[in-house]
């Protein structure tokens, strides 16, 4: 996936962007790989992408004690602690089996303001995710210089694994936690 400079200041819409481009790399035709190669070894605002990241941080813990005191007021356990994560319809949906998931999606079914907080939030960190991500294969494709073979096959590799974020929060007793499935955890 492409991040550009404006995907880091509109994170909706690079999200929206990335749910219409869908996740079937195999599809692609193949002459659609140089393309994607050459969007993927732009360089990447790496201020932008710092300032995204120090919003995501703040943004992560006001919401969560946000969404705790909600919790709280409806009578709602947070042990096991609930995982939240954006479906694929774009309602929050609880993703691992904690005794009051159905109040808690449905707390945020009701709650427009709520759902668009954590969706943005959600479009941002995997906005984050890509930038860094895109960075990593920028470097990788740039070693790979005189390897038309490496860098094609490091270019398919990619293209098969973009689509593939997807933000889960996980609001735990010690703060809440962000990560990726199959990406290592990041507290935030």
């Amino acid at each position: 996936m492409f991040v550009s400079a404006t995907s880091l200041a509109f994170p909706q819409a690079a999200y929206q962007a990335q749910a219409r481009a869908g996740s079937a790399p195999e599809a692609a035709p193949k002459q659609v790989l140089p393309a994607v190669a050459a969007s993927l070894t732009e360089a990447v605002d790496g201020q932008q992408v710092d300032a995204a990241r120090q919003w995501l941080s703040a943004e992560v813990a006001d919401f969560a004690a946000e969404v705790g005191k909600k919790f709280r007021e409806e009578g709602l356990r947070t042990s096991p602690e609930p995982m939240l994560a954006v479906a694929s319809d774009g309602h929050v949906t609880v993703v691992n089996n904690t005794p009051d998931r159905q109040q808690i999606e449905r707390l945020f079914a009701a709650n427009a303001e709520l759902t668009q907080r954590f969706t943005t939030i959600a479009a941002t960190a995997e906005t984050v995710q890509a930038a860094d991500d895109q960075q990593a294969f920028a470097d990788q494709y740039q070693a790979l210089a005189g390897d038309a073979k490496a860098q094609k096959a490091l270019v398919s590799q990619e293209a098969a694994r973009s689509g593939n974020l997807r933000f889960h929060l996980v609001l735990t007793p010690h703060g809440p936690e962000y990560f990726f499935p199959g990406v290592l955890r990041a507290s935030a």
